[in-house]
């Protein structure tokens, strides 16, 4: 969840629970902290398999 906030061209995250705890832990993952070093070791693994944003 957090990741796909932190993209500069994503205006709205969509969130599909399906039950009131998936829903709270999603919920919860944007209080998380998103650094530099965390997106750079996403992009490590992204740009690996999808180069794509």
């Amino acid at each position: 969840m957090k990741f796909v906030a932190a993209r500069p061209f994503v205006a709205c995250v969509i969130i599909g629970a399906t039950s009131r705890d998936q829903l709270e832990q999603d919920l919860a993952a944007f209080e998380r902290p998103w650094s530099e070093d965390i997106e750079g070791r996403v992009d490590a693994i992204r740009l690996r398999s999808n180069p794509c944003p």
